[in-house]
């Protein structure tokens, strides 16, 4: 079968809402391109979410999920760069210390590399040919002051969001008074358990913005219960 373009094979734990946003927004701009520079695929250590897999099958593009080291193995055979997004995730992390055949391989951080579990360690820099971080942020983290100028010359900064809409303010003009805000998945898993109680310490002149799902409505219960429901906007996905 002939190829009129490199292929890219996308190798990340699962597709969810949050870098999965980021990779159906990339693969969108790529689709509606004037001229397609990437032929795409997906390959999941867990599950896609149905958002993922109805827009994967909607822009025919190949996807598998659940994805063991035979599969992935025989997949990069067949394609020309391997694109990981990376985060801390078990499972991810013991298919790189298995290793991964001989391949053309980027490493797309997702997180900024800081704090544990999601902190940067010297060996993680020496398996791409190309290491991207998230946020120009990570240049500075210590560990990455202390890479040899050899591995730095391979690094790179895209910025991972699902983009930015047209017409949007640039740049945003801010005016009183100061609000602050949670945007993000909202769960258990992903917010602090004092969420809420952190937010009314913090005195906020105006009340919280928390946009998410999915245990919004939970969320927005609790608020009620502790009698602070007013301090709160919380306006759900």
């Amino acid at each position: 079968m002939k190829h009129d373009v490199p292929r890219v094979m996308h190798l990340l734990p699962h597709m969810g809402g949050g870098v999965g946003s980021v990779v159906r927004s990339l693969l969108h701009r790529e689709h509606h391109a004037v001229q397609a520079g990437f032929a795409h695929s997906i390959v999941a250590l867990e599950s896609l979410n149905v958002p993922s897999r109805s827009f994967l099958e909607e822009h025919h593009i190949p996807w598998i999920e659940q994805a063991d080291r035979d599969t992935i193995s025989r997949i990069i055979d067949t394609v020309d760069i391997v694109l990981i997004h990376w985060w801390n995730h078990p499972l991810l992390m013991q298919v790189l210390y298995d290793g991964l055949p001989p391949c053309r391989l980027a490493l797309w951080s997702h997180v900024n590399g800081y704090h544990v579990p999601q902190s940067f360690f010297p060996a993680l820099f020496d398996l791409p040919d190309r290491f991207v971080f998230t946020t120009s942020a990570s240049l500075q983290a210590p560990v990455v002051q202390r890479l040899p100028k050899t591995v730095k010359q391979h690094l790179r900064v895209i910025r991972s969001c699902a983009g930015i809409p047209p017409g949007a303010e640039r740049p945003v003009v801010k005016s009183p008074p100061f609000q602050a805000g949670y945007l993000g998945t909202v769960e258990p898993a992903k917010m602090h358990r004092d969420f809420l109680e952190l937010c009314i310490k913090a005195r906020l002149p105006t009340p919280c913005l928390v946009a998410g799902g999915p245990a919004h409505e939970e969320l927005r219960e609790s608020a009620r219960q502790k009698g602070i429901a007013q301090h709160f906007d919380i306006l759900g996905p």
